[in-house]
């Protein structure tokens, strides 16, 4: 028997969350970006391939990934930092969870290094402590040896002007509680995100500003 891992997205049950922005793994699929619906698509796809044959699969479905030279929002932040411009990110305190390169990468190995399951699996992963948009703001200013120059401004002024830029997306990320219980996986794949959030950040930008020197 063979077993395949593929890693998707826990955007993929992002519209499933509850009203305190929580999620498991009993969630049912909901995804609200055209990015979310083709991950899940890709787990279809997957399921498909297996049905009927000695293919098992496992799927990690991981929330948003960061670490060194990382881009999307991670590295916007990081740019933003660096540069000094003030952000009206104050408060941006819902708690969210994230997961770092290296943990991603575990998580990836210890689902590789599992016999073949005899059932097929999909399990959310992330980080052991989920965070916010403006602590991980602080962390990253405080490892750059700068200021986070944070300052709040009502959500209700500030949505709307997400919204008419285009960027529904980039708000739902910043602002908007996403928690993931990544039990399940642990308990079947006797895992544990092996670096700290603070470490992680820690580990990103030092090797990011290395990356910058070489060049």
């Amino acid at each position: 028997m063979l077993h395949v891992v593929f890693i998707s997205s826990a955007l993929v049950v992002a519209g499933s969350r509850t009203v305190i922005g929580h999620v498991d793994d009993s969630a049912s699929p909901a995804p609200l970006t055209d990015y979310a619906v083709s991950k899940l698509e890709a787990e279809r796809v997957l399921a498909e391939i297996c049905s009927g044959t000695n293919l098992k699969f496992t799927i990690l479905r991981p929330p948003m990934v960061y670490g060194p030279a990382a881009r999307g929002n991670f590295g916007r932040l990081v740019r933003l930092v660096q540069s000094g411009i003030p952000m009206p990110l104050a408060g941006a305190t819902a708690p969210k969870s994230f997961i770092f390169i290296e943990n991603l990468a575990s998580a990836v190995a210890a689902a590789v290094a599992k016999a073949p399951p005899e059932t097929n699996n999909t399990f959310l992963i992330s980080d052991a402590q989920p965070t916010t948009t403006a602590d991980m703001v602080q962390e990253i200013a405080l490892q750059a040896g700068r200021t986070a120059r944070l300052f709040p401004m009502p959500k209700f002024a500030l949505q709307p002007a997400f919204a008419l830029l285009g960027m529904r997306d980039e708000w739902d990320k910043l602002f908007e509680p996403f928690t993931i219980d990544a039990a399940a996986f642990s308990s079947w794949a006797d895992w544990t995100a092996p670096v700290s959030s603070h470490d992680a950040v820690r580990l990103s930008m030092a090797e990011t500003f290395q990356a910058s020197v070489a060049e």
